[in-house]
């Protein structure tokens, strides 16, 4: 026990003590998949990883040979991790704190309850609840992903096309214009002008974005020395119209689902809220969570705590509450996630069927223009012939 609470106080040490310019040679190194940002593991993959290993334990399979199996039989980032985790656990040390080392890929919640099922000796069940979790998140990004691709594919495509016509088809006719000596209509100078502005927006966007991923570290270090502005920013998706319901309820769904399994795992319900806000992806509901569990543990109730703080919508607050009156608070938890789950499906099957039309018409809109100024200097120069 004393090995394993010194190699984690050493990981942590090393975590608090990178400076920027360490995180960010880490940062170009991952582009090359070469030092400590090399592996690059999807939802997909810890998913699938997961429930085999939940397959594999409830079928009476050791958990070192379950891991061995998966680590030499699967190819990619996350194989790699898990022999060497296996290797760990080979050593003598628990498969929770081994995975500690890779943060990228297990986070808190992950660790806590394989922690939790360790220590319980129910390691089986806990994983086929981790396992439960990350197919309704990984469904949940799923279902937003495919709600938000045809837009913007046809986003995309009536941009390449316009862009085709300013480049391509407008430079062979601007000589005929500019040579006929008249003056040319505002929409046609309007498109011209496009010509230079739009690529240098173009380039100052990607110079833009390249600077932001090369001072990722100090802007992070920069955000986490003033958390007040960083909840401020993580604030204003749940302040714009229309984006602000559906964001409520996707974050109200994951913290939700978070809490159930780890409520059916065991942990106390401090715990639990805990976890849930360092797994909440968004610092603005974090805080407000962390206040709930301070109320909390000074010994409101958690409906109290949750309304004083607003940290989910008001009827989920309620069923909350009558869940934790009638001792029923963990099915509940799951009931409330599931009904809101269910709710930001269809949300987003709403928002990709206004969106949809909505292109269209803005496309309309701009190919209208377009043809206006190609149309209005030929009917010009006829005119004048």
């Amino acid at each position: 026990m004393a090995r394993e609470q010194t190699r984690q106080e050493r990981f942590k040490q090393r975590e608090v003590q990178k400076s920027p310019q360490e995180e960010l040679k880490a940062q170009i190194q991952g582009l090359f998949r070469r030092g400590e940002h090399r592996y690059r593991v999807s939802g997909d993959e810890l998913t699938i990883f997961t429930r085999q290993v939940a397959t594999m334990l409830g079928s009476g399979i050791p958990l070192h040979q379950a891991l061995l199996y998966y680590g030499e039989t699967s190819e990619g980032d996350l194989p790699e991790i898990i022999r060497k985790i296996a290797m760990d656990v080979a050593s003598g040390h628990t498969f929770s704190n081994a995975m500690r080392s890779y943060p990228k890929v297990f986070n808190s919640i992950y660790v806590a309850l394989a922690q939790m099922g360790e220590q319980s000796g129910q390691l089986t069940i806990a994983y086929k609840r981790m396992a439960d979790l990350l197919e309704r998140q990984t469904n949940m990004r799923k279902r937003v992903v495919s709600a938000l691709t045809y837009p913007c594919v046809l986003f995309v495509v009536s941009m390449l096309a316009i862009a085709g016509f300013v480049y391509f088809v407008l430079p062979m006719m601007a000589p005929m214009f500019e040579n006929s000596g008249m003056t040319l209509p505002l929409p046609t100078r309007i498109l011209m002008a496009s010509r230079t502005v739009v690529p240098l927006a173009t380039l100052l966007l990607f110079g833009a974005i390249v600077g932001s991923w090369l001072g990722k570290p100090w802007i992070s270090r920069y955000f986490k020395n003033r958390p007040e502005m960083q909840r401020q920013i993580h604030a204003i998706p749940f302040h714009i119209p229309v984006v602000a319901g559906i964001y409520s309820k996707i974050s109200t769904a994951r913290v939700l689902y978070s809490m159930c399994t780890m409520l059916d795992s065991g942990l106390t319900m401090t715990s639990t809220i805990t976890r849930s806000a360092a797994a909440a992806g968004n610092e603005y509901i974090a805080h407000k969570l962390k206040q709930a569990n301070e109320r909390i543990m000074e010994g409101s109730s958690l409906g109290e705590a949750l309304t004083i703080y607003q940290v989910f919508p008001s009827g989920a607050v309620q069923m909350l509450s009558v869940g934790e009156e009638a001792a029923n608070l963990a099915n509940m938890v799951k009931h409330v996630a599931d009904m809101y789950d269910a709710e930001v499906e269809l949300a987003l099957n709403d928002i990709a069927s206004i969106l949809e039309p909505a292109i269209m018409v803005v496309m309309g809109v701009i190919v209208g223009f377009i043809v206006l100024s190609a149309v209005l200097p030929t009917v010009q120069l006829i005119q004048n012939l």
